[in-house]
């Protein structure tokens, strides 16, 4: 009776065992048979037969790696995806596993398809991709057209570390890129720039450098509306600089409210990029720089401010275009007073005429001698662009300041009224014992018109000397045919736009040289006599 037991207990363990084995068996089959729907067909496979599309991408180092190398997708006549992998900087003796994210570099992601395991002696690997990590079907068009990246890792140990990397599918960069320059504001030595990659599905890679910056703290920074002398809240919050590297990279498809935002749209905004020294410091500006639309041609028109007081507080106007056709108008003076603050405006007409403020000007700042204002209008709103701002007829005063603004201590013609450079000057001579002599000066502008400088020694203050061009030369004398403007016994000057004669016939600079005539300096508005006069135009000397 026992032996039979036994026999029994024997048989069951038996048919047991065979149970055992044959699961076991499914169970490898059923694995590899769920692994051949992404087939790594390992070395010297026979390739799928391919349609002849593909599409490479550049795997690029990360940090440093040393890895670097190519990844094509090829398709298959099935519409599937045959991927190889050819890298150079593999770690010997070492497999690098590889797999395709959601999203871009930048933004990160989950797996979303793994791709085994790439040979670091060899630096190959291929395979054949027709499905998802989660089992679902993936085409060649599927994958060309992701919004993803690939990750190659250091090791199946260390999966943590990123190796080398490439945008695939949308996120690949097309090759048009746009590049803007930052300038130093509270940090003038520092520099950088801000460049805008256009991505496949139309979206952007903003990548913001910094050179030379030796601080600790990362730096954050942001897209802001308006061009940067304007100023404007923020639109799109960009991923901080990194301080031990300088850079900080961030994908860009929308604002910060969500609007979805284009490479195009980007390149054509009406914004500015400003780098702020840290998050507990947003307040300090570092580096800025005006981009899209703002971005200045190159075009750009200078014109001199003269000193009109003691202090010879004197310098620069600079209008430079911007690409909508704005104007950045920077003054640039020396001498300034660093106590003060100096209001500064384009008035009509010309410097001699004198007129009403046009335009206001971001008034300068007495510690450095600058401001910049941005100009799309007129102060009555009626717009203006560079093209008509550089032909404007007008004059920049810049007063000593809000209280004093009787006191112009610089002033320049700007627009048509500007000088060309071209001159002619003449002598004034004594006359009757006078001891008042100097010279005059014809003036082309850049309207074609003139202005007529007279400069003289021997004045007194507080003595207004009346002077006009006369008709005829000094011999034979000749009617007042022009007036201008009286000389000012103080400074021995006077300035006068020329660009008619007394009767309204227009005269050009041109003709005004040629004129037949001589210049009378009177003594006084009430005595008439002649203290210098010179002959000019044709009757020159």
């Amino acid at each position: 009776m026992r032996n039979i037991v036994d026999r029994k207990n024997t048989s069951i363990e038996k048919q047991l065992l065979l149970i055992a084995g044959s699961l076991i068996a499914f169970l490898i089959l059923l694995f590899f048979s769920g692994c051949d729907e992404n087939n790594d067909p390992g070395p010297g496979a026979e390739t799928p037969e391919l349609t002849g599309n593909s599409i490479t991408y550049n795997l690029v180092p990360i940090e440093n790696s040393g890895v670097s190398g190519t990844v094509e997708f090829a398709e298959t006549t099935d519409n599937n995806t045959w991927i190889t992998f050819n890298i150079s900087g593999g770690t010997q003796g070492e497999v690098h596993p590889v797999h395709i994210h959601q999203n871009s570099q930048v933004e990160g992601g989950g797996i979303v398809i793994s791709l085994g395991n790439i040979d670091g002696t060899t630096g190959d690997h291929e395979i054949l991709v027709e499905t998802r990590d989660d089992d679902s079907a993936v085409s060649y068009n599927d994958l060309t057209s992701f919004d993803g990246h690939i990750n190659i890792h250091a090791s199946p140990s260390d999966l943590s570390t990123i190796v080398a990397a490439a945008d695939i599918g949308g996120n690949e960069l097309t090759g048009d890129e746009e590049d803007y320059g930052l300038t130093g504001k509270a940090e003038p030595g520092l520099s950088g720039e801000v460049l805008l990659q256009e991505r496949k599905n139309g979206e952007t890679l903003v990548t913001v450098r910094v050179e030379d910056y030796t601080g600790s703290d990362d730096l954050p920074n942001h897209i802001h509306a308006d061009n940067a002398v304007t100023g404007g809240p923020i639109v799109v919050s960009l991923n901080p600089v990194d301080a031990s590297t300088g850079i900080g990279m961030t994908h860009v498809g929308q604002f910060d409210d969500g609007t979805p935002v284009s490479f195009s749209d980007l390149n054509d905004f009406d914004g500015h990029v400003n780098i702020h020294k840290s998050e507990s410091e947003l307040q300090i500006v570092i580096l800025q720089g005006d981009f899209g639309q703002n971005r200045l041609t190159g075009d750009e028109v200078e014109y001199e401010l003269m000193s009109r007081t003691a202090d010879d507080v004197s310098g620069t106007a600079l209008f430079s275009k911007r690409e909508n056709n704005e104007t950045l108008v920077t003054l640039m003076l020396n001498n300034t007073l660093e106590e003060l603050i100096h209001p500064a405006h384009i008035h009509l007409n010309s410097a001699a005429e004198g007129g009403g403020i046009a335009i206001d000007l971001t008034a300068v700042d007495g510690s450095s001698g600058m401001s910049m204002t941005n100009i799309s209008q007129y102060n009555d709103d009626t717009p203006i662009t560079y093209d008509e701002l550089i032909e404007i007829d007008g004059y920049i005063n810049v007063h000593l300041s809000g209280t004093q603004l009787s006191t112009v201590i610089a002033q320049g013609d700007v627009g048509q009224n500007a000088l060309t450079g071209n001159s002619v000057s003449y002598d004034l001579a004594a006359v009757g014992g006078s001891n008042i002599s100097g010279m005059v000066i014809f003036h082309e502008r850049m309207s074609g018109s003139s202005l007529v400088e007279i400069s003289l020694t021997g004045t007194v203050d507080p003595d207004i000397h009346p002077a006009h061009i006369h008709a005829n030369d000094v011999s034979a004398g000749g009617g007042i045919i022009i007036g201008l403007k009286s000389v000012n016994g103080n400074s021995g000057t006077s300035l006068t736009h020329v660009e008619a004669m007394d009767d309204e016939t227009p005269i050009s600079y041109d003709q005004l040289t040629e004129i037949d005539g001589h210049v009378n300096v009177h003594k006084s508005m009430q005595d008439f006599s002649v203290v210098a006069n010179g002959n000019v135009g044709q009757n020159a000397d």
